[in-house]
C-alpha cells in the first residue's frame, strides 16, 4: 500500500505535469494584438517619427525643385506714358504703353535638370532608410512581445512551483513538529521553498524590464491598448 507521503508527491506532480503541458509560448501569441503594437510602436516610436519627417520633406523639396524651373525666366516689364512722345533723351522708347520683355538664363536651364534628379535621388534615399527601419522596428516589436509572453508564462509556471513548494514545507514543518519527519527532510523542504520564492521574485523582475522595453517602444501602456477583439 502506498504510502501518503507518496501518494501526495504524485498529486504535486501531477499538477506540475498539467502546468507544464498546458503553458506553450507559441499558443499564447495574439498575432493581431502584436499588429496593433507594431502599428502604435511606427506612430509613436521617435527614430520612426524622425524618418516620417525627413521622407516628407525630400518629397517636398523634389515638388520645390520642379517649380524652381520658372527661376531660370526673368519675365520684366516698363511702362512710358501714353502722352510723351517717343524717343526724347527722357523717354528712350519706342512705343507707349506697357512693354514686357523676357530674359532666359541658359546656365540655370540647364543645371535644373541635374538639381532635380539629385533631389529626386535624395527622396528615394529617404523613403527607402525609412523601409527599412520599418522591418527593425517590426522586427524589434516583436522580439520584445515576445519575450514578454514568455515570462508572462515563465511566471505563471514558476508561481505554481512556489506553492507548491510552500505547500510541501507547511506538511513537513507539522509533521516534523509532530515528530514524524527528520530534520533533514524539514530543513531540505524549507530551502527549496526558499528558493521558489526568491526564483518568484527574480522572474517578476524580468517581467517588469519586459513589460517596460515593450511600453517604450510602442509608446503607450499595455493597458492602454486598444484591440477589435
Amino acid at each position: 500500500m502506498l504510502s501518503m507521503k507518496k501518494i501526495i508527491l504524485g498529486f504535486f506532480l501531477l499538477i506540475n505535469l498539467h502546468a507544464f503541458s498546458q503553458s506553450s509560448v507559441m499558443s499564447e501569441i495574439d498575432y493581431q494584438y502584436l499588429e496593433r503594437l507594431i502599428e502604435l510602436a511606427k506612430e509613436n516610436y521617435p527614430r520612426s517619427q524622425i524618418l516620417d519627417i525627413q521622407e516628407r520633406s525630400s518629397k517636398s523639396m523634389v515638388a520645390a525643385a520642379k517649380m524652381s524651373y520658372l527661376d531660370v525666366v526673368n519675365v520684366s516689364y516698363f511702362y512710358r506714358p501714353q502722352d510723351r512722345s517717343a524717343l526724347n533723351p527722357e523717354n528712350p522708347f519706342i512705343f507707349n504703353g506697357f512693354q514686357v520683355g523676357v530674359s532666359l538664363s541658359p546656365g540655370m536651364f540647364f543645371q535644373k535638370p541635374f538639381q532635380v534628379k539629385q533631389v529626386k535621388a535624395q527622396y528615394e534615399i529617404a523613403k527607402l532608410e525609412n523601409q527599412d527601419y520599418e522591418k527593425v522596428l517590426e522586427n524589434e516589436v516583436k522580439s520584445r512581445y515576445y519575450s514578454y509572453v514568455q515570462l508572462v508564462n515563465e511566471l505563471k509556471i514558476i508561481n505554481q512551483e512556489a506553492q507548491d513548494s510552500k505547500l510541501l514545507f507547511e506538511r513537513a514543518r507539522t509533521q516534523y513538529e509532530l515528530g514524524e519527519a527528520e530534520f533533514e527532510e524539514y530543513s531540505q523542504r524549507k530551502a527549496t521553498s526558499t528558493q521558489s520564492s526568491l526564483a518568484v521574485m527574480r522572474t517578476e523582475v524580468e517581467f517588469l524590464r519586459a513589460k517596460d522595453a515593450l511600453e517604450e517602444i510602442i509608446g503607450v501602456k499595455l493597458t492602454d491598448v486598444e484591440t477589435t477583439h
